[in-house]
């Protein structure tokens, strides 16, 4: 159970914390849902790391490729005029190529069967000397902030002569890990709604996403701990000195990978919570805001002469944004058909697996929405504090978060006469769930306890996309 948290509605006086290690938990947040979670996780994490073919997550080759060009300290990338990209290893694509048949960014990507003891049988060297220039246009302008745990692997695999698989695998093992460590730490300051960080840390896509080589650990991670620290300031009614240094990092990190995120700094900034109407919490989540869009703009900037179009039909940026300004319509009518006319295949793609050629898996996904039944009927305490400007403020957060999504896949990867945002993946929705969640939470006097349950059925739903991932790359 949750701890009974301050009043939003009321100023107390907060003792100042004495010690940095009290920040990483007292005790006072889910502390049950915290240990359940740590339980089950790395257990799960791990599976979808090890029992995934290396290679067989969305553009997962490239990831590869950008974080083996930091590991080697080439921070910007080349363009040349075959792509953008850089000179690696050749044994990098000879790797990739064996297992999804292409390196092409927009290939159809085919599922290999193979026999069940060959689970770990490929088994690339890494060392070879031949070099060669490989495109890899859709990652090469990341920054390195989202790339940490990949290039750690890729250090310690090179150091010791460890396959490129391995290597994959690894780095997988590591993401898992940071972004276990942060929906822990999320689960143990939130002061309301740990049920609904349970349900977003334990569903079958967070940890697919998260146990992969790309930066969705980061962002899945550090949303849920976004929203568990804003939810820690609008209730303590102040910003405590390592709640806005963690956030500012954070954000900053988050930004850096993937820019539509950066709103998630303002989950704690309702200025219309506590009676008092303070808006030095929305000024001071504004600054952050701000602080990691210059750190952004800066970055793009520095990358602006590798950046190239995915694709050569893509019409400039600047004349659809204008087109945009003068007739909203347009952009109501594509965020309409994406968003409603295809919120359905959206859905789906939070229960398909590989590069979204296995499942959708429809039990999962049944358990997975029985789950949050759950968590909206489980309620919470703390949350008759939530007034109706916080619940509207945390929609309002996760309703831009989508826009800005849909209308950057929009913008920079569909061609002209595209009527949505084809592309976009229920997996881009994973890090603003936590709000969504917690603005649907009723108030209960006892809530009852639903962890157990919970956690059962989101087991079960993992357990029914790893059967399925083995059945269709094993037998």
């Amino acid at each position: 159970m949750n701890a009974e948290p301050g009043l939003p509605g009321r100023r107390t006086r907060q003792p100042r914390r004495s010690h940095w290690l009290d920040w990483f938990g007292d005790g006072k947040g889910g502390s049950g849902s915290a240990l359940l979670f740590l339980l089950l996780a790395p257990l799960l994490y791990a599976a979808y790391a090890l029992l995934t073919p290396p290679f067989q997550t969305p553009d997962e080759q490239q990831h590869l490729f950008r974080a083996w060009q930091l590991s080697e300290l080439q921070v910007i990338g080349e363009r040349r005029p075959n792509g953008s990209g850089g000179v690696l290893p050749v044994s990098l694509g000879t790797a990739a190529a064996s297992e999804i048949g292409s390196l092409e960014p927009h290939a159809t990507r085919e599922v290999v069967a193979r026999p069940l003891k060959e689970i770990f049988a490929a088994d690339t060297a890494a060392a070879a000397q031949a070099r060669k220039f490989y495109d890899f246009r859709g990652a090469v302008i990341y920054a390195p902030a989202g790339y940490v745990p990949q290039v750690l692997s890729i250090w310690l695999g090179r150091s010791t002569g460890l396959s490129i698989e391995t290597i994959i695998r690894i780095g997988r093992l590591l993401n898992g890990g940071l972004a276990i460590l942060l929906i822990y730490l999320a689960l143990r300051l939130a002061p309301v709604g740990a049920l609904a960080i349970l349900w977003v840390g334990l569903l079958p896509m967070s940890a697919a996403a998260s146990a992969s080589f790309g930066q969705d650990g980061m962002v899945i991670g550090g949303g849920c701990l976004l929203t568990a620290i804003g939810m820690r300031v609008l209730f303590n009614q102040r910003w405590s000195r390592v709640d806005l240094l963690v956030t500012a990092g954070l954000v900053s990190a988050v930004t850096l990978a993937k820019i539509c995120y950066f709103p998630l700094a303002l989950i704690g900034a309702d200025p219309l919570a506590g009676r008092d109407r303070r808006p030095r919490r929305l000024i001071i989540a504004a600054a952050i805001c701000i602080g990691a869009l210059l750190l952004t703009a800066l970055w793009l900037r520095s990358v602006a002469d590798v950046t190239i179009s995915p694709r050569p039909d893509i019409p400039p940026v600047s004349g659809r944004v204008n087109a945009w300004m003068r007739d909203p319509a347009q952009l109501l009518g594509i965020l309409d058909r994406t968003f409603v006319a295809n919120g359905p295949y959206i859905t789906d793609t939070l229960f398909k697996f590989g590069w979204l050629s296995i499942g959708p898996v429809r039990g999962a996904k049944l358990l997975s929405l029985l789950g949050a039944c759950l968590v909206v009927i489980a309620g919470d305490r703390a949350a008759r504090h939530l007034r109706w400007s916080t619940r509207l403020w945390l929609f309002s957060i996760a309703g831009a978060v989508a826009v800005l999504v849909a209308a950057a896949i929009y913008l920079y990867s569909r061609p002209a006469g595209d009527a949505w945002a084809q592309g976009f993946q229920g997996r881009y929705l994973i890090p603003v769930a936590p709000a969504l969640l917690l603005a649907c939470l009723p108030a209960r006097s006892a809530a009852p306890s639903y962890d157990g349950v919970i956690a059962f059925l989101m087991v079960s739903a993992n357990i029914l996309c790893l059967r399925t991932i083995v059945d269709a790359f094993y037998f």
